[in-house]
């Protein structure tokens, strides 16, 4: 009777502030709804985004061709086998078709690489015309000693009075060098400005070398002569300028080894028997890589080129003097290559021979031959900026 009689009592005072229960009982129950249907709303979104990203990385995954499922087993697509690209060796032309005619031994390996070992002769018989006139002095100057007598070995050509060995010639690149019996300690700080070569064993008996380049190295050279003369007492008799180089006309290089006056000698290549070498005429290059090719493949250095004093190097004189990798620059060419000018500031590499290795060379310029066939025997090339 007593809870009758309250709710009553409750409604009545309740019909009179009816808008209180709304306030208090419904406004909750609408704000409850409305949370619950935002909520609804987000979670198909977020579950349309995750269909839309398994989509993408399963396309994505198609293209890199991922396992296929067959049941339980699951199959890897089988790689093609990688076959290694031909290694190149750029070489002469000449040089090119006498591989194709004198092949290795059989059973040799195919990396092995050929190197020219050219005699004096054919040094000679390939000079040019100033190295030529050089050596006509020179040889006079030493022959007009009394007891004076020539003879020629495969590298050098020695001059002797009986036993005792005077003064060697001898071709490097394409510099004439002549060689004294002479200790070059003496000779420091002079006008002379020899080079010391005493640690190779082949000039042990003559460790002075004498790079001739000019007339004035020529004049040098001649009074060097005569200090080992005077040592001797050998006594000179009228100097008589002959054209000894005339009995050494030019012949190519595929004559000479047919002549046997230039060897091919296989180095020990790398071990890697199963390697292709692919053996490119320089006159071929061009064949290969376009100038505009050869511009792009060409880097830009840090340093700034200086034109003080400019020099020429040829490719293939850095093939011989630099091993596989190495990085040439103009401090290691003064270092590594005989002969060469060491005020030289500025250097171009041309394009001669063979190159049979990859290099890294940062120079101040570079003939575009010269570029491809660094980058074509896989090396990089890298040119200093311009002032």
């Amino acid at each position: 009777m007593t809870g009758i009689t309250g709710s009553l009592l409750f409604a009545n005072a309740g019909s009179s502030n009816w808008y209180l229960y709304v306030v208090l009982v419904v406004t909750p129950l609408i704000l409850i709804a409305v949370g619950v249907l935002l909520y609804l709303r987000n979670r198909k979104q977020s579950r349309a985004q995750s269909k839309s990203t398994v989509a993408t990385t399963s396309a994505s995954s198609k293209k890199a061709e991922p396992p296929k499922e067959l049941g339980s087993i699951i199959i890897t697509p089988a790689e093609e086998p990688k076959t290694a690209p031909a290694r190149i060796v750029v070489v002469s032309k000449e040089v090119k078709e006498v591989l194709a005619v004198n092949q290795e031994p059989t059973g040799s390996a195919p990396s092995k690489e050929p190197i020219l070992n050219k005699s004096m002769i054919a040094k000679l018989c390939q000079a040019d015309d100033e190295v030529k006139q050089y050596y006509d002095e020179l040889k006079s100057e030493l022959l007009s000693y009394k007891g004076v007598k020539a003879r020629m070995s495969w590298k050098y050509e020695c001059f002797r009075k009986g036993r005792v060995l005077l003064a060697k010639l001898r071709i490097r690149g394409k510099t004439l060098v002549i060689y004294y019996p002479l200790n070059t300690a003496d000779y420091e700080d002079t006008k002379y400005k020899v080079v010391d070569v005493g640690d190779a064993k082949a000039n042990e008996d003559a460790p002075c070398s004498y790079p001739i380049k000019n007339e004035r190295r020529l004049r040098y050279a001649k009074e060097l002569i005569a200090v080992v003369m005077g040592r001797e007492q050998l006594v000179q008799e009228e100097v008589v300028i002959a054209k000894h180089s005339a009995e050494f006309p030019y012949d190519t290089t595929k004559n000479l080894i047919n002549r046997k006056l230039i060897k091919i000698v296989y180095g020990k290549g790398d071990g890697k028997g199963d390697e292709e070498v692919k053996y490119v005429a320089a006159e071929e290059v061009a064949a290969l890589m376009t100038d505009d090719e050869a511009q792009q493949r060409i880097e830009e250095s840090v340093r700034v080129a200086d034109r003080t004093k400019t020099g020429i190097v040829n490719v293939d004189t850095l093939s011989k003097c630099f091993a596989a990798g190495d990085k040439v620059t103009l401090e290691q060419i003064k270092k590594r290559v005989p002969g060469f000018n060491k005020k030289i500031t500025y250097v171009k590499v041309l394009a001669r021979g063979v190159i049979d290795k990859p290099l890294t060379v940062e120079a101040d310029d570079f003939s575009l031959d010269a570029v491809k066939m660094i980058v074509l025997t896989g090396g990089a090339v890298i040119r200093t900026k311009k002032r």
